[in-house]
């Protein structure tokens, strides 16, 4: 991962010119000028190339359209009537965990795929066939986005034609077909419900039914078929996999980390109970896990799912004293940011008392759903899906690390794969509390 700079750098890369900004004061100016709000063809020009009208990767005011329409629906008064299906994939994921040591990222893409679906598509139990269109789309997700950056950094796989012809590309396309049948089938039996629920209401009959993100999108006039398929795929990558490298940290950090780990748990029993006494996590419960919250952003501080962003410079403009010359990329290196030392002194130092409350930061020191205008609008969701999930491990088991070398932060082996991870997978432990009075 890059270290944090005190300056702007800049480099070529297959003679496209790169300018990277780590300080925190010039991350700020780049989120608030408008010069700097479409996201750079690199990169995102290749998320593009499967969803070309998602709200992660749009541009100019058709970006503007769909994220004032796209609000109704990922509001926190709209996510939280679903919070119910959070806190059933926390207690089934929690019941599912092996004896021996495994691979968490790996394990946790399924169910946070099955949170969003229910969530954003199918609102219903899901039956057999549901289930294995969730594997699949999970598999998808995560074959698409490693295409995402081998691309990325493999300039003869940039044309389209080229990649389309590669058996990665043929492989990919052909599942994401398979998944677009899926959602256009689930679009038309929607749409048609929706007649059915107004006839029924014409006529005083009918119950109201709980509406998911599907739903509002087709009431709104911003969106065609095809702009919702893009949206589901967008959401899907965003709300899934920064989620899942974030809560695979989060474990992690607490199998290093027993002291703050066992705090963690007070705080859990506390509020969900002990043993037998134990509950399941409740909307109301959220607010209360304070000490939680705090290691989870610590988490995201010291590893941040999302480390780089990229921004289009279309014309000759100033930044920090510096020219950046028209037609380049601005990086907003995320991860160096927040190892700045003047912002975090001694940066790799694990310290979830660096966001207890009353602690103040420089706004853009800590940027993990990014900032300005163009912020992530599904951070509450994935506030709400990190700590139902985190609390309900920690409920039923304790985390203990495994024997590869990692004994403290800056031990971690980061690569990114668009999103963050370790080298070679994030492995732990899970012990049941039940066992270890024996």
């Amino acid at each position: 991962m890059v270290n944090a700079r005190r300056e702007l750098c800049r480099f070529s890369l297959f003679n496209q010119l790169v300018v990277v900004a780590s300080d925190p004061e010039d991350i700020a100016q780049i989120m608030k000028r408008k010069e700097f709000s479409d996201k750079a063809q690199f990169f995102y020009g290749f998320i593009r190339s499967f969803a070309p009208r998602g709200l992660l990767q749009m541009n100019g005011p058709d970006w503007k359209v769909h994220r004032h329409a796209l609000e109704p629906a990922i509001a926190k008064e709209a996510v939280e009537t679903h919070f119910h299906v959070f806190s059933e994939a926390a207690d089934n994921f929690s019941k599912s965990f092996p004896r021996q040591a495994f691979d968490v990222h790996k394990a946790l893409g399924l169910p946070l795929v099955r949170v969003f679906m229910r969530v954003a598509m199918l609102a219903e139990e899901l039956g057999p066939a549901d289930e294995q269109r969730l594997r699949d789309a999970a598999h998808v997700l995560d074959e698409t986005l490693e295409a995402v950056n081998t691309r990325s950094f493999q300039p003869l796989l940039w044309p389209e034609f080229v990649y389309n012809r590669t058996p990665m590309g043929r492989r990919i396309n052909r599942a994401l077909g398979e998944i677009r049948e899926f959602v256009d089938a689930t679009i038309v039996q929607r749409r048609l419900q929706a007649v059915r629920d107004a006839e029924e209401a014409a006529l005083g009959r009918g119950v109201a039914r709980k509406q998911i993100m599907l739903d509002k999108m087709l009431q709104s006039d911003a969106f065609s078929n095809q702009d919702i398929m893009d949206e589901f795929f967008t959401f899907l990558s965003a709300s899934t996999d920064t989620t899942t490298t974030s809560l695979s940290l989060i474990f992690k950090m607490m199998s290093i980390s027993p002291e703050i780990q066992d705090r963690v748990r007070a705080e859990v029993d506390q509020v969900l109970g002990v043993g037998a006494d134990a509950r399941s996590v409740e909307l109301q419960d959220l607010p209360r896990l304070q000490y939680m919250e705090q290691v989870i952003k610590e988490t995201q501080r010291i590893a941040p799912s999302t480390p780089f962003l990229a921004r289009q410079v279309y014309q000759q403009t100033e930044l920090a004293g510096k020219t950046i010359p028209a037609n380049s990329t601005l990086i907003v290196n995320v991860h160096g940011a927040h190892h700045d030392p003047v912002h975090w002194p001694d940066p790799w130092r694990y310290d979830p008392e660096r966001f207890a409350p009353g602690k103040q930061h420089h706004p853009c020191a800590f940027i993990p759903f990014s900032a300005g205008p163009r912020r992530c609008p599904a951070g509450f969701y994935a506030m709400m899906a990190m700590k139902t999930m985190f609390a309900s491990v920690i409920r039923d088991y304790v985390i203990e690390p495994v024997d590869d070398g990692v004994r403290e932060a800056k031990d971690l082996k980061l690569t990114f794969n668009l999103t963050a991870r370790i080298i070679g997978g994030t492995f732990v432990n899970f012990r049941p509390r039940t066992t270890l009075a024996g």
